[in-house]
């Protein structure tokens, strides 16, 4: 009764809180040990959960609800040692403990309220990538989330922890949905490179033969995804290097031939008219003119679909070796995988 009578005064919610802690590791311990006894009923002797602060909750809220309710009625310089405290719990975390799991859990949720990018960026670091059991992987499945919603912009440092959990043995094509778009937001750029580190988990969700009929769920999936990439990605020739880089995303085994090219998920995001329309309305004015995808068939002019097949002539394939080549290295790579390959003459 006292904690909602104090939160009902008049102009209570106006008025700056000021809780009792100076740094961050007090506000690190005051969350994390209210979180553990409002979550699992463990309580440390001698403190009481969230001292000062209850007045502000709502008694049919949510606890992550309320306590970004606490962060943003601080006064400023409190407001930042609460993102610090977030960081300073993250780092306390064992993730082995399955009550640490819960803790980390709701620490993120606060610091995707706050926002604290910091804590959720030391988050991912912690996560161990050998383990795959079900914590783990609905830490991973948060943590991703988390990044994906954020406007980072050309931010390499959550780029690196991204890929640091993409090479979790918990991360698989649901998580990698999430990934490649705050990839895309993190460095524009790198796209080449995010397509190859995720390629396997998004073929398998992608592939054609899982977006069939088209304008099914799983059609309109990879179409956001595409809008998501080409609304981040702006450099027109970073976009025609990833439909170019196919041959480097076929598995190990398989022949970079022109059915291989047709089974590449993002090169077959272009059957889709809304994607081909605005792929097409690129502004290429200021970029040199990138080279079609070189198609090549290791057999005959028909593919063993029975279509005929479309072959790359071999001055064109050279020719493109050396005008879209980023770099020496490049143009050596498509020299030789198309002296290396059967083209017709």
């Amino acid at each position: 009764m006292k904690a909602r009578a104090a939160r009902d005064l008049p102009g209570a919610r106006e008025l700056p809180l000021m809780l009792d802690g100076t740094d961050a590791a007090w506000f690190g311990n005051w969350l994390r040990d209210g979180i553990l006894a409002y979550e699992l009923g463990i309580f440390v002797d001698g403190h009481e959960p969230f001292k000062g602060a209850r007045c502000l909750f709502d008694d049919h809220g949510q606890l992550v609800d309320n306590l970004a309710t606490v962060c943003h009625r601080l006064a400023p310089h409190q407001q930042s040692l609460f993102k610090l405290g977030l960081a300073h719990a993250m780092r306390r975390l064992d993730l082995s403990q399955q009550r640490d799991h819960v803790l980390a859990l709701r620490l993120l949720a606060i610091a995707q309220k706050v926002p604290a990018q910091d804590a959720i960026r030391i988050l991912a670091r912690l996560i161990d990538p050998g383990r795959n059991d079900e914590m783990t992987t609905s830490l991973v499945s948060a943590t991703v989330e988390a990044m994906a919603r954020w406007p980072s912009i050309d931010d390499r440092i959550t780029r690196d922890a991204l890929v640091a959990l993409a090479h979790s043995s918990a991360f698989g094509p649901l998580q990698a949905r999430r990934a490649l778009p705050a990839l895309c937001k993190a460095d524009p750029g790198g796209l080449i490179h995010h397509l190859r580190l995720l390629h396997p988990h998004l073929q398998a969700r992608y592939g054609p033969m899982r977006c069939l009929p088209p304008e099914s769920a799983r059609w309109m999936e990879r179409g956001r995804r595409m809008q998501e990439i080409l609304t981040s990605v702006t450099d027109p020739l970073v976009i025609a290097r990833a439909f170019e880089d196919w041959p480097a995303r076929v598995p190990p085994g398989l022949r970079a031939d022109n059915k291989a090219q047709r089974n590449d998920w993002f090169c077959a995001s272009l059957d889709d008219p809304e994607i081909a329309r605005r792929v097409a309305a690129l502004d290429h004015s200021a970029a040199p003119k990138p080279s079609p995808p070189i198609i090549i068939d290791a057999t005959a002019a028909t593919d063993s679909d029975g279509e005929s097949a479309s072959l790359a002539k071999r001055p064109e394939v050279l020719a493109a070796a050396y005008s879209d080549a980023t770099d020496a290295a490049y143009a050596e790579r498509v020299l030789a995988y198309g002296e290396t390959s059967r083209v017709v003459s």
